[in-house]
């Protein structure tokens, strides 16, 4: 026998005002589980206000309505990694101190100091409105001029070898530098192309021959189309191997070019 006249489930529910959780037609419904009702539904919060008035740092999750953290927020200390909540006078939330290596991670008006972005104690940084403000080897940003310092490439650029007391570039060393120019010509920043020597012969010879290595390089890429300004040729002679045995092997390995990031004008 088929129930003909019977209602649907949904629609009983519904009828005289029995709405069963976590189905819901105004706040009301959801008051015993202290949610709200949003798009029909019983939620841990509609808005941020739902939140903030549990956690000052709260705000409502709106794809899955519950109460989410903001990164960074805090109003104690203990509610940072690097154990600093910064607050200004009469606020009740703040921002983690930010952890560090070195002054460049923090904000121009920081230093760091054990670890965490703190603010400076005087200001020793020179203000600027342009590059042109700053010595060669700082850059203006945020109104202060920062030492430039390097960086990763965006791709990586193959090292380029010589044979003894050669500076011209190989066939097999064109090969490596054709792949090379595939990821110069993906980005604009500068780079610094470094000549480097093997253990024989004086440091003077051998700076002024990974001076000329460098230098080949440089000149294949630039004709290769790569704007000269973007290479900064070095040499290191024979004070950086990458090497430090006295076999041929070795040897072969120290005579070469590397490719690092440079962000100097």
């Amino acid at each position: 026998m088929t129930h003909r006249y019977l209602l649907p489930f949904a629609a009983l529910l519904v009828l005289g005002g029995c709405i069963q959780y976590p189905n819901c037609k105004t706040d009301e419904h959801c008051s015993d589980f202290k949610e709200f009702c949003v798009e029909g539904k019983c939620r841990k919060c509609r808005d941020d206000k739902s939140c903030v008035a549990k956690d000052p740092c709260g705000f409502c999750e709106t794809k899955t309505y519950t109460c989410e953290r903001r990164k960074s927020c805090c109003t104690v200390d203990t509610d940072c990694p690097t154990g600093v909540c910064r607050k200004k006078a009469n606020e009740t939330v703040g921002r983690c101190a930010t952890s560090c290596t070195s002054d460049d991670q923090c904000d121009p008006n920081e230093e760091c100091e054990k670890g965490v972005c703190v603010q400076r104690k005087s200001d020793v940084r020179k203000r600027c409105k342009k590059d042109g403000d700053c010595d060669a080897d700082s850059r203006c940003e945020k109104g202060y001029c920062t030492k430039e310092t390097l960086s990763e490439l965006p791709c990586k650029l193959e090292p380029v070898y010589f044979d003894f007391d050669e500076f011209s570039v190989s066939s097999k060393s064109k090969l490596v530098l054709e792949k090379n120019l595939k990821c110069l010509r993906s980005f604009k920043t500068k780079v610094r192309v470094e000549g480097h020597a093997d253990a024989r012969g004086t440091a003077e010879y051998n700076l002024a021959l990974g001076q000329r290595r460098a230098n080949a390089v440089v000149n294949y890429l630039v004709n290769s189309g790569i704007e000269g300004k973007r290479l900064v040729s070095v040499s290191y002679g024979k004070e950086k191997p990458a090497c430090d045995s006295s076999t041929d092997v070795c040897h072969g390995k120290n005579r070469r070019v590397e490719f690092k990031a440079h962000r100097g004008r």
